[in-house]
């Protein structure tokens, strides 16, 4: 009915299956009668490995701006249809590369030229992502339910949503889009630049220090305390 009935993704359906430990074969459905999303999961998760695999073989790499953000979201897409959709655990998405190799080597023997480097660029984005992604779904599907009925995100939750828990704005809209719903990003944009003068604030010594959940969240996780040290210690 479609390429994703060939030879070309069914194999990466049974490893995106063995992977996520998902109990739901890919059936196909699309629209209302795919509840839960799950066979949408495994069409985003299978296009997007190949995307990423192919592209960073060739030499890009994920990144702020740019094309590179183009994919960061690719892989945070995907991550997050994992972990939403299909239950998957942290860290499945980069182990996948071995399979669009093995599926697309012959075809394109350059996949097999650094399948390793591949995956580390893959699992250290996959990492960074999945740190602030749970609580932002959680959050985020709190104020879905707030605002049933609404087409509209407010530009304050959004912001919200990426000052205490990290959660990108882009992801913010994309879910919102799933759901038929556009973000306020006058409101969104509004928010930040008032957290900016704040900050400019804190910068003329006018203010006490606040760290932003990306701050905190790189201290909780990266520094170690230092022991202390005794007298007569070294």
């Amino acid at each position: 009915m479609s390429n994703y009935d060939t030879d070309v993704f069914m194999p990466l359906f049974a490893a995106i299956k063995a992977k996520t430990g998902t109990s739901h074969d890919y059936s196909g459905k699309l629209g209302l009668e795919d509840v839960g999303g799950m066979d949408t999961a495994y069409r985003v998760i299978a296009d997007h490995i190949r995307t990423i695999t192919f592209a960073i073989t060739d030499g890009a790499q994920p990144g702020k701006k740019g094309r590179a953000y183009v994919l960061r979201r690719v892989v945070r897409r995907a991550v997050r249809f994992g972990r939403q959709n299909l239950q998957a655990k942290a860290g499945f998405f980069s182990t996948l590369v071995d399979d669009v190799v093995a599926v697309m080597g012959n075809a394109f023997p350059e996949l097999r030229s650094r399948p390793e480097y591949v995956k580390d660029i893959i699992a250290e984005e996959e990492e960074l992502f999945g740190r602030t992604l749970e609580k932002g779904i959680k959050r985020f599907n709190r104020y879905k339910l707030q605002l049933k009925g609404a087409k509209e995100f407010p530009g304050e939750m959004a912001f919200k949503l990426y000052d205490t828990f990290g959660f990108p704005v882009d992801l913010t809209q994309m879910m919102a889009e799933e759901i038929e719903m556009t973000v306020n990003m006058d409101e969104y944009n509004a928010a930040f630049a008032a957290q900016q003068e704040a900050s400019k604030g804190v910068k003329a010594g006018k203010d006490a220090l606040v760290l932003e959940a990306a701050q905190t969240e790189y201290l909780t996780n990266t520094l170690s305390v230092r022991p202390r040290t005794t007298a007569g210690s070294t």
